[in-house]
């Protein structure tokens, strides 16, 4: 018994802190369009499984159909949130100005982690087998907890999610309110030339395959290029985004365009976009902007 109670200790210990304490508050913010097979329904079944995730110990999920300026604020105004994502895919801003303040707010507050992502609006559609979630032997749900708890244990931030160009304006209202000048661009058709940069996206909570994340972009060649490089934040402060994944547009070769980006330095480990092997967490030496030798690529 003391020998199980000890295990039990050492278990708990090496958990996250993000997943070990109160579960992490989230309020997702839906703004996408609808479209037959992208509902609301397929947003709503991945702040399901969120909320059920390790017996509903790990997330307190807040879901927001916001679909009029001021709804957000009025939502950030009464609750207290550790993350917010923001589920952003139209060809019109969503947001008001009083909703741009609430994420302003919330991001003065001290969580000013941000992560872009060009791959949210594909999590869950009914476009492909692969596009279906929680995706290819559960990697698109695997990435979903891996960036919520990533940005968590960073002290909390905000993530905001896109497609491709065609539906960026909301997500880029967001990106742009908080770091002018970052946000969302173009159109992708990723390819198997390109590479994971650091081990949070792929084993901070759940370990995943790349090839199983690559099959499901593949299925669905869209996605929106995310910032990467130096920028100044609405308080004039410094932010560096870096590539957390990256490849070159089909049939490979060319330049490689960023799909997710954060303010977070993902080390030094890297892994191919296309590799079959289970990442594992190597506890890689994350360190601040500063750290120049320890940056991901510029792609710029």
């Amino acid at each position: 018994m003391r020998r199980f109670f000890l295990l039990l200790c050492v278990f708990f210990a090496l958990l996250p802190a993000a997943l070990r304490a109160e579960p992490v508050a989230v309020l997702w913010v839906h703004s996408s369009v609808y479209e037959p097979k992208l509902t609301e329904g397929h947003r709503k079944a991945i702040v399901a499984y969120l909320n059920s995730y390790r017996g509903g110990e790990a997330f307190d999920v807040t879901y927001l159909r916001h679909s009029s300026g001021g709804q957000t604020a009025a939502v950030l105004g009464a609750s207290a949130y550790d993350v917010i994502v923001v589920d952003a895919g139209n060809r019109r801003g969503m947001f008001s100005s009083s909703d741009l303040d609430a994420f302003r707010a919330f991001y003065a507050s001290g969580k000013r982690n941000l992560l872009l992502d060009g791959t949210l609006l594909i999590r869950n559609t009914d476009y492909s087998s692969e596009s279906n979630f929680p995706g290819v032997d559960g990697s698109s749900a695997a990435l979903t907890v891996n960036e919520i708890s990533e940005i968590a244990q960073a002290g909390g931030g905000i993530i905001i999610g896109a497609d491709h160009n065609n539906f960026q304006a909301d997500a880029n209202q967001v990106a742009g309110a908080l770091v002018p000048g970052a946000g969302f661009t173009g159109r992708t058709n990723p390819s198997t030339d390109g590479e994971f940069f650091g081990d949070g996206l792929l084993s901070e909570v759940e370990p995943i395959r790349p090839v199983d994340l690559f099959r499901h972009w593949a299925s669905i060649p869209s996605q929106g290029e995310t910032s990467v490089g130096s920028f100044t934040d609405f308080e004039g402060r410094p932010v560096e985004f870096h590539a957390l994944v990256a490849a070159a547009d089909k049939p490979g070769g060319g330049r490689q365009r960023p799909y997710i980006s954060a303010t977070l330095d993902p080390g030094a480990a890297r892994y191919s976009i296309d590799s079959t092997e289970v990442v594992q967490d190597s506890m890689p030496t994350r360190v601040g902007p500063g750290r120049a030798e320890n940056r991901a690529r510029s792609f710029q």
